[in-house]
């Protein structure tokens, strides 16, 4: 379940995070090749951030949204006994 949670938020953020770029009108630049933009373009990054309350709201969010799904993923695992779901 602790995989599952880690690899699910990554996914929530991250469109999260694309939804609110764009109903914001913000550009997206840099949400899919951050690494390289924040490095060797990161004039382009500057006041691209959302404030903290709306940082802490979308958290707040996703862990709302995380835990029926962990709980669902736990049942599961604990129902169906094949293999292949032990190693996930």
């Amino acid at each position: 379940v602790p995989l599952f949670a880690y690899i699910l938020h990554i996914y929530l953020l991250h469109a999260a995070n694309i939804v609110l770029l764009v109903l914001t009108h913000r550009p997206t630049l840099g949400t899919f090749d951050q690494t390289r933009t924040a490095f060797l373009e990161p004039e382009k990054l500057s006041g691209s951030g959302f404030p903290l309350p709306v940082i802490f709201a979308v958290w707040f969010v996703t862990l709302v949204l995380l835990y029926p799904l962990c709980g669902w993923w736990a049942s599961l695992k604990s129902r169906n006994r094949s293999r292949w779901l032990s190693y996930l």
